[in-house]
């Protein structure tokens, strides 16, 4: 029997996008999260001009079981994009759903990171937006400004990520929650990394 090919294989292909072995190695809060990460596909290519990979990729978390003796894995997927950026300027940024949120409490704890409104109340009020205290108000307003809230108020589930290593290396994250989004997901999570790309 063939083997069944993975969900995004043939958008991928579409759009010239190639299977590959990369792995994401935790290079932003989603991708650090839970007991484990497991890409089950990636694809290398191009996002206006950038390399790019694409991933399928499952979150690993411990079940509610686990705590009572149980041992098992729960896997929270996501399709993504991972963009390596040119050096923003600072450390991190994140802007999650609030069902989504950024569960990195220590940077908080240790005010490396807070948790910031941008004065638009419905997007304050669905969204949890962490910058690090490098990012001052003025660079603040610039990144989450009118043209970011307006996407991800039309796109309530997308998870948009900015990291900086302490190596220097910066990567942008956009992400879609599930596996299988199929096409139309799958085309609509590339127009928002090329809007969000844009950005920087």
């Amino acid at each position: 029997m063939d083997e069944i090919a993975p969900d995004a294989d043939a958008w991928a292909i579409a759009h010239d996008f190639a299977p590959t072995e990369s792995e994401p190695n935790g290079a932003t809060p989603l991708l650090r999260e839970g007991m484990m990460g497991i890409a089950a596909t990636s694809y290398a290519g191009y996002v206006l001009g950038r390399d790019a990979t694409l991933y399928e990729f499952s979150v690993g978390s411990p079940t509610v079981s686990d705590a009572f003796g149980g041992g098992g894995v729960d896997g929270s997927w996501f399709t993504l994009f991972l963009v390596p950026i040119d050096d923003p300027g600072f450390r991190r940024l994140t802007v999650h759903p609030k069902q989504q949120s950024d569960r990195d409490w220590w940077n908080r704890l240790l005010g490396r990171d807070d948790v910031r409104e941008t004065g638009d109340v419905d997007f304050d009020q669905h969204h949890q937006v962490i910058a690090s205290s490098d990012v001052d108000n003025d660079r603040f307003a610039e990144l989450v400004g009118n043209d970011l809230i307006s996407l991800m108020n039309a796109n309530t589930d997308l998870l948009v990520e900015v990291e900086r290593s302490e190596e220097g290396d910066a990567a942008l994250l956009v992400a879609l929650p599930g596996i299988g989004i199929g096409d139309e997901g799958l085309d609509r999570l590339l127009a928002a990394t090329e809007h969000v790309v844009g950005l920087f």
